[in-house]
C-alpha cells in the first residue's frame, strides 16, 4: 500500500504597514507611515485574531491627514515625505500543513483491477491565518479576518476507481 505526503512549513509572508488616509502632501506613490516608536509596545492579546496583535495599532484616533501628526508609534509622513517604514519589513502569521495518501491496488480478474483511495488534507487541522489588515491608522488594524488564501481545514476524500 503505497502512501505519500507533501508537508509544508513555511515562514510567515511579509507585509508593508499603511495608512487609510494619506495626507495631501502625499498623493502619489506608497501610503506608510512615520515609525516614531517601538511599534511592539502596547498591550498584546495574545489572540492573533485580535486587532493590535501583530503591530500596535492607532484606533482610528490621531494620525488624520496632517503631516507629522502621531499617535502611538506612528506618525503621518511630512510634507513631500512617504513615510520611513520600510517596504515588507513585518511577517504574519506561519503556514504549517500537512497532506497525505494513500492508494491500495486489487486485482479482481486477469483484466479487472480495483484501487481504493484515501486522501487526507490538513492532517493536523491546523488553522493557517491570512496576513493582518495592515493599516495602522484604522480601528481594525492587525486584526485577522480570514484564513490564508488556498489553505483549508481537513478534508477526507475515499475513491474507488476500476479500470478494465
Amino acid at each position: 500500500m503505497p502512501i505519500s505526503s507533501a508537508t509544508n512549513f513555511s515562514s510567515g509572508l511579509p507585509f508593508t504597514p499603511s495608512l487609510s488616509d494619506c495626507s495631501p502632501s502625499s498623493d502619489a506613490g506608497p501610503c506608510r507611515p512615520d515609525v516614531v516608536g517601538s511599534v511592539k509596545d502596547g498591550t498584546r492579546s495574545g489572540d492573533p485574531k485580535a486587532g493590535g496583535y501583530w503591530f500596535e495599532n492607532t484606533g482610528g484616533v490621531g494620525l488624520g491627514s496632517a503631516p507629522g501628526a502621531t499617535a502611538g508609534p506612528w506618525g503621518q509622513p511630512t510634507l513631500d515625505s512617504f513615510g520611513n517604514v520600510g517596504h515588507n519589513t513585518f511577517r504574519g502569521p506561519k503556514l504549517f500543513n500537512i497532506d497525505a495518501s494513500m492508494f491500495k491496488d486489487f486485482t479482481l480478474t486477469e483484466k479487472v483491477k480495483a484501487q481504493l483511495q484515501f486522501q487526507f488534507y490538513n492532517v493536523l487541522n491546523h488553522l493557517n491565518l491570512d496576513l493582518p489588515n495592515t493599516q495602522v491608522d484604522s480601528p481594525n488594524g492587525g486584526q485577522i479576518t480570514a484564513k490564508a488564501y488556498g489553505t483549508q481545514m481537513r478534508a477526507l476524500t475515499f475513491a474507488a476507481r476500476i479500470t478494465f
